[in-house]
């Protein structure tokens, strides 16, 4: 950090990062010394280093006898690291939070899938039934003909599709080799 002589008669100010300048500046920090209180303020200082270094800052004015101030007494906790640790552990649960919703649409997804394919099943059951059913062999073959076609994969939404037209065409095929 800083030797005492590069400090000793230099304001303040010169000390803090751009952001608490702005905030204290244009005589904004006379008034507070002024005012003698300040109670776990966060501020902004840079190291010699050019760190920035997070501060809280709490101070008391102690003042003559006609109640003008003589001396801050200032004492500050650098908070640079505990606040580091926050913001990661923010950025943990947003995060998380993300993946759940994630994980929840996945899960839901997956739930719908299973039911399409129960619904799918049911009607593939049928219609193993009806087919098997059917008056003529030659009208059979045509009804699976013309259901393969239908049933071909679309590009549309390839993974969902595919899981219901590969159960309808095995069902087909098994009717078909009757």
């Amino acid at each position: 950090g800083y030797r005492r002589e590069e400090v000793v008669g230099r304001l303040i100010i010169d000390f803090m990062g751009p952001e608490t300048r702005l905030t204290l500046g244009g005589g904004k920090l006379e008034d507070v010394i002024a005012h003698g209180e300040l109670e776990n303020e966060p501020r902004a200082y840079v190291a010699k280093s050019g760190e920035v270094l997070e501060v809280v800052v709490s101070a008391t004015a102690d003042r003559d006898s006609s109640g003008a101030v003589v001396a801050l007494l200032v004492a500050s906790t650098d908070v640079t690291e505990r606040n580091r640790a926050e913001r990661q552990l923010r950025a943990a649960f947003e995060e998380n939070a993300r993946l759940r919703a994630e994980l929840e649409r996945e899960r839901d997804y997956q739930a719908r899938l299973t039911r399409s394919a129960a619904f799918d099943a049911s009607v593939a059951d049928w219609l193993a039934a009806w087919l098997l059913a059917a008056s003529s062999a030659a009208r059979c073959f045509s009804i699976c003909g013309m259901l393969k076609k239908y049933c071909q994969p679309s590009s549309t939404r390839p993974d969902r599709i595919t899981a219901r037209m590969v159960l309808r065409l095995s069902v087909i095929d098994q009717v078909s080799s009757l």
